[in-house]
């Protein structure tokens, strides 16, 4: 049988132990979403900005954004330098007959690296090639080095994973994608087609819709 008097002490350190819980998860939640770290949290933009890194003998320069990197053809010692950056996957944009003569799918694998294929010229781009290289660059072990001949094209559809993935505006993606390489007018008109023509299915609002409102 308990004591009154220790029964309610009892009661009253359990209500205030629960507060303390209540108080710290809080804070954690709180903390969490502060520093970004929350489901559908915004990255900012200066964490988008491509940011310039150079190897010797790569035969190109990187552009790195978080666990992704875009650049133009490296050769053998660039795809070296990027495994000891920490790079785990290579997407390679340029069809076969761009590469007769170096097989880049047995060097990248002889790396230990994951490879990926998905041959892409402004003659055969097609949201089929957006959507391929959006569900690939998820699929894969991070981080990920993308790259073509020269980062155009590679600049091109990370423009349309910045678009897709972070909600970025169609100029906006773009913007960012010419900083690591994205020229050709082309391209960028295919860019922002795919963000509009996809918008509806991301959440956002049509084109019929954007049309009508005043």
């Amino acid at each position: 049988m308990q004591i009154p008097g220790l029964l309610s002490r009892e009661i009253s350190m359990r209500t205030m132990f629960s507060g303390i819980v209540r108080s710290v998860a809080a804070a954690a939640v709180f903390t969490t979403v502060s520093l970004g770290g929350g489901c559908g949290s915004a990255p900012k933009k200066s964490e988008l900005s491509p940011v310039k890194v150079e190897a010797p003998d790569a035969g190109t320069v990187f552009w790195q954004v978080g666990n992704f990197y875009i650049a133009g053809q490296p050769t053998a010692k660039g795809f070296e330098a990027m495994k000891g950056r920490g790079v785990r996957t290579v997407v390679n944009l340029r069809p076969a007959e761009e590469q007769k003569d170096f097989d880049e799918k047995k060097a990248v694998e002889g790396l230990g690296l994951g490879y990926v294929s998905i041959p892409v010229t402004p003659q055969i781009l097609s949201d089929a090639k957006g959507d391929e290289f959006i569900a690939a660059l998820k699929d894969a072990k991070k981080p990920v080095l993308i790259h073509c001949a020269s980062a155009n094209r590679a600049s091109a559809l990370w423009a349309v994973y910045l678009g897709t993935n972070y909600g970025l505006p169609p100029d906006e993606a773009i913007g960012l994608a010419e900083t690591s390489g994205l020229k050709s007018g082309d391209l960028k008109s295919f860019v922002k087609g795919y963000l509009e023509r996809t918008r509806e299915a991301r959440g956002g609002p049509s084109k019929a819709e954007k049309e009508a409102s005043p």
